[in-house]
């Protein structure tokens, strides 16, 4: 086995070679992973939201069959929504506050920011709540067709 103390070394050289500085930062990290989620929950939603292909027996089914259906889709997607929407929200904002509070925030700082972090938790509930409503909403639509079929079966 040779012994290679000179400078021709290869991992001499590998390790004594200059390093460059990173001109990637942590928060140049966070805004493209924040904005990569938010893209991803977007198309989440947005497939969701895209018309189903018409099954084959379209021609045959009834107007209340085609109905349900599309009730039953809409209901799928409401339910779907804040797992599609609500993940790249929050990311986003935790993108936004997470660096605030890194930088040692001053009781001044936290009092300004009050009044968005309340805003934004208002928003949340509100989407919630809202959601929520739109899920009993098209429930109760099921379950009239529902007794409308079990009506017209007698």
């Amino acid at each position: 086995m040779r012994n290679d103390s000179s400078g021709n070394d290869p991992r001499t050289i590998w390790q004594n070679q200059p390093t460059e500085p990173s001109i990637m930062t942590m928060e140049k990290i966070r805004e493209k992973i924040a904005i990569a989620w938010s893209l991803a929950g977007q198309y989440f939603l947005k497939r969701g939201v895209w018309s189903a292909t018409l099954p084959r027996d379209a021609a045959l089914s009834t107007g209340l069959e085609s109905y349900r259906r599309e009730v039953e889709r809409r209901r799928y997607i409401s339910g779907h929504f804040l797992l599609w929407s609500l993940a790249p929200v929050v990311l986003a904002l935790a993108t936004f506050i997470v660096p605030l509070l890194n930088l040692g925030i001053r009781k001044e700082m936290l009092f300004n920011m009050i009044p968005f972090l309340v805003l934004s938790v208002l928003w949340i509930a509100g989407v919630f709540v809202i959601r929520v409503r739109d899920q009993r909403e098209l429930q109760r639509e099921i379950d009239e067709l529902n007794d409308i079929e079990r009506e017209n079966r007698r």
